[in-house]
């Protein structure tokens, strides 16, 4: 990311980036290296002794130039599984994201200045209100960044103490001083756990952060949604299709998934009426999961006249659907062996 690229994304899209945020990128802060397989071993090493932006954040990661771009635009995307409202087209500028893929972006208001830093889930209908800028964001993360870290996550890597301290040696110059004496005082403590969420809350609310009403939603109505599922009904109703098939789930790391579960004979749905599912993965989904929820979850088993369907509210887009089918005399679906 350099300053072209932010001026280009400005230009576009029509506002303003806060001068910390250029200030990060003129101090070469949003550089997380190449990423890829081998990331751990050939770019870490050269950042941990001066991190860059949240290198050891809360569930912080930071995407490219060309993500970003992606992004906003998929918003905007009528097709986007998400729904974005239309008031909300162009106004979430993300700068980086979640292990699951959720966003952290600028929200711009109607006069298309920076009013927050959120965070908006891609697997369910809720945007979070983090900070009312992006000090106050950098603030709340290396608080955050210490409150019970996993054993195997990046900040705990080596010294954990000589990685928060590096961190906030590199970050010092985005903070007020009262920020940075809190941090200090949290990161010099002898204590195993230095701070707890019930702290944390505290510290947020004594610094003018909302932690109350900091949520709102931001996809449509799924109207089309409905009525798609209602016609299913229907058509379930009036045929009795066997098929078999399955839902490979591939490059999906454990920690990203929120659920798989398996559902063992799902009204015998046949395949044009599953097909029409994929279009809208999330909403339709849990519909069928209340609609069918006295049906068993049971451990993976495959036989002929039964329908194995494999849930999952995060990273849809790598479920392959499998199968081989042919149509016989009486419009029944035969699975090919």
């Amino acid at each position: 990311m350099n300053l072209e690229n932010l001026r280009f994304i400005e230009d576009k899209y029509n506002f303003k980036y806060s001068k910390i945020y250029k200030k990060l990128v003129e101090d070469n802060m949003l550089d997380w290296g190449q990423f890829g397989a081998n990331w751990s071993k050939i770019e870490y090493p050269k950042l941990k002794d001066k991190p860059p932006l949240l290198l050891y954040g809360s569930d912080f990661e930071i995407i490219s130039f060309d993500r970003i771009m992606e992004e906003i635009d998929c918003f905007s995307d009528e097709d986007d599984y998400r729904q974005t409202k239309k008031q909300f087209y162009n106004k979430f500028i993300p700068f980086g994201q979640t292990g699951a893929g959720d966003l952290y972006c600028f929200y711009l208001n109607e006069q298309n200045e920076i009013e927050s830093i959120i965070l908006v889930w891609h697997d369910c209908n809720e945007v979070n209100i983090l900070a009312d800028n992006l000090q106050n964001f950098i603030f709340r993360q290396l608080l955050q960044c210490v409150i019970d870290p996993y054993e195997d996550s990046l900040i705990m890597n080596g010294n954990f103490k000589e990685n928060i301290n590096k961190q906030l040696a590199t970050h010092k110059r985005y903070l007020n001083n009262q920020q940075i004496e809190i941090i200090e005082e949290i990161y010099n403590r002898n204590a195993k756990n230095l701070l707890d969420h019930v702290e944390f809350n505290k510290i947020l609310k004594a610094n003018g952060f909302n932690v109350t009403d900091n949520s709102f939603e931001y996809q449509e109505e799924y109207e089309e949604t409905n009525q798609t599922f209602k016609q299913i009904e229907t058509n379930l109703n009036n045929k009795r299709h066997h098929i078999e098939y399955r839902l490979l789930i591939t490059s999906l790391p454990k920690e990203k998934l929120k659920f798989i579960k398996e559902i063992r004979k799902l009204a015998e749905i046949s395949i044009s009426d599953l097909l029409k599912l994929n279009k809208f993965p999330f909403v339709v989904y849990g519909n069928l999961l209340s609609v069918y929820d006295d049906l068993q979850i049971k451990n993976f088993s495959s036989s002929d006249k039964e329908i194995l369907l494999y849930l999952t509210t995060f990273y849809a887009d790598n479920v392959r659907l499998e199968y081989k089918y042919q149509l016989d005399k009486n419009d029944n679906y035969q699975i090919l062996k």
